[in-house]
């Protein structure tokens, strides 16, 4: 059975947001399916118990066949038998990255890399040991490295926020971020540059981190100018500041950056979207380098409710079901609860 992806991430929004339930249930999945998975993470998860609420965490329970890539002092405390393949010099926190098949079912701890160069020499270390899909647990918070997958599966819940209002608009504008279009011409630029006709001016920085280097951009700006090319990260504030500059100087150019995630990192992701939104009814239109598609959001309505009286936390939920259609009304995507209907996440990758 053939996939339409051979690696794919999977990123909660926050701790206790369905993250590790939904790579279990793809887990599962790939296993009915007679398909054998890989499986690395970008940093640290697999805790036996949550570490600020302390309710038991779901840990990842994994098959003989399974191919896993973790910091090599994650085998001793996991449950699962794991033959180790190969060692590598790639470091973490918990100790360099060893690849390994497992041999004996059980629990298994994950660690891997927390850089981009770091994840893309592991999954290529992996895709030789012929998984049919790798699936790379991460975070919101730890997503820069996700762009050496081929798209994302976001986890998202009352564990986030309680308030489904504003959860729905958090997704919507996560949504809107991971979904411009790719840049139509190849800008592998390594500085902020500017386009105006067949000049290049390059400035000497990548990323927008000052006003004083936003200002270097904003002298040089023209109304011939066509194209503002940024590899690096820009701000929130900086990134309202040229935003007004653009459109009170009647200027549209594209705006092209290297990947959606520098935009979801950069502040607030409502108000980026809000932004982002007005530029483009000033003509300014957003482009990314190198795309990250979002394939599906998966929704959990549980959250840990913490208890005054006893100054501890309980389980609690909200609406599973007005959760879920509040999310897919505002998505693009398929939005799913794993618990409910999670066969329809896999056909986002049939």
């Amino acid at each position: 059975m053939a996939l339409r992806y051979q690696v794919i991430g999977i990123a909660g929004t926050a701790k206790n947001t369905g993250k590790t339930t939904t790579t279990n249930f793809l887990l599962e999945q790939l296993k009915e399916r007679g398909l054998v998975p890989g499986l690395t993470s970008i940093g640290y998860d697999g805790e036996r118990l949550d570490n600020v609420t302390g309710l038991p965490k779901p840990r990842i329970p994994v098959d003989p066949g399974t191919v896993v890539a973790v910091a090599c002092r994650c085998l001793p405390v996991s449950t699962a038998q794991v033959e180790v393949m190969e060692e590598t010099d790639i470091g973490t926190p918990l100790g360099s990255v060893v690849l390994g098949k497992v041999t004996g079912a059980g629990q298994v701890v994950v660690a891997g890399p927390n850089k981009s160069s770091g994840l893309r020499e592991v999954l290529e270390k992996l895709k030789k040991l012929g998984p049919d899909l790798i699936l790379v647990d991460g975070a919101l918070n730890r997503l820069a490295p996700m762009i050496e997958t081929q798209g994302f599966i976001l986890a998202t819940g009352a564990a986030r926020t309680a308030d489904i209002t504003r959860l729905a608009y958090e997704t919507h504008s996560l949504n809107y971020l991971f979904n411009f279009p790719p840049a139509s011409d190849n800008n592998r630029y390594s500085s902020v540059t500017l386009v105006t006709g067949e000049k290049r001016h390059q400035f000497n920085f990548s990323s927008i981190f000052t006003s004083g280097q936003l200002g270097e951009v904003i002298e040089r700006l023209s109304v011939e100018t066509q194209k503002i090319i940024i590899p690096g990260v820009v701000r929130e504030e900086l990134w309202k500041q040229l935003g007004k500059e653009l459109m009170t100087a009647g200027i549209s150019p594209v705006i092209c950056v290297s990947d959606p995630i520098k935009l979801a990192l950069a502040g607030s992701v409502g108000n980026l979207h809000r932004l982002f939104e007005e530029l483009e009814e000033k003509g300014i239109r957003i482009e990314v380098n190198r795309p990250l598609p979002l394939l599906a959001i998966t929704v959990n309505p549980f959250y840990p409710k913490y208890r005054f009286e006893v100054e501890d936390y309980e389980p609690a939920y909200i609406d599973a079901g007005q959760l879920l259609s509040a999310i897919r009304k505002v998505v693009t995507v398929p939005a799913v609860d794993v618990k409910q209907n999670g066969r329809d996440l896999m056909k986002v990758l049939l």
